[in-house]
């Protein structure tokens, strides 16, 4: 058995149809969850995150990338070197150094 996971998400049955044919389009067969939960109760949607599209396992990286060219996900932003991190540990070891210099030579 296959195993489904999601990568779209919407409380807009509209906008998950479209998702949807677009990625069917390219081969990726999709699943929506709670779609039925949404059509009978859809004050419930907001409680289990909308309607959710799910693809295959193995497909996973190629609807991603999909809905990442076609603007309904955001690409992923990597996380950029900390510089104000890194100066704060520099200036807290210096300090400590400067206590021990000034204990050790009997200043403080």
């Amino acid at each position: 058995m296959a195993k489904f996971i999601t990568v779209y998400s919407s409380m807009s049955f509209s906008e998950i149809y479209l998702v949807r044919h677009l990625l069917e389009e390219h081969g990726i067969f999709c699943f929506t969850k709670d779609e039925l939960l949404a059509q009978t109760a859809p004050y419930l949607t907001a409680y289990s995150n909308g309607i959710q599209l799910q693809v295959e396992e193995k497909d996973i990286i190629e609807a991603v990338s999909i809905l990442q060219e076609h603007g309904y996900l955001a690409p992923k932003i990597e996380k950029r070197f900390n510089e104000t991190k890194v100066v704060a540990i520099l200036f807290a070891v210096l300090i400590i150094l400067m206590v021990v210099y000034l204990w050790r030579k009997g200043l403080l």
